[in-house]
């Protein structure tokens, strides 16, 4: 059996301890995702897939010197609302114009 050092452990822990608080955002990225698909409106998918790497790349590649493992989960969440917010607009703007009609 190999042994584990204490760092790796201490940051797989730190590293579970925010992604299993965060992966709650995962569940409306996958919603708004799901729902532009079906709409045929690819084009708000694959923004949003772009702006969720840009935000998470630009965050860890910022904080990972500060923060550690931490900053790839908080990049990570900070990538998922961006998705959620941008995607929210889109499904706001959808169903006012459809409530309309």
């Amino acid at each position: 059996m190999t042994e584990i050092s204490t760092d790796t452990l201490h940051g797989g822990v730190t590293y579970l301890r925010y992604m299993s608080l965060f992966y709650i955002a995962v569940s409306f990225t996958q919603m708004l995702q799901a729902l532009f698909r079906g709409l045929g409106k690819l084009w708000v998918t694959i923004i949003n897939t772009i702006l969720q790497i840009s935000l998470r790349v630009g965050f860890i590649y910022l904080f990972i010197g500060r923060l550690g493992i931490a900053a790839v989960c908080w990049g990570t969440l900070i990538g998922w609302l961006g998705m959620v917010i941008y995607g929210g607009f889109h499904a706001i703007r959808y169903f006012n114009k459809e409530a309309s009609i």
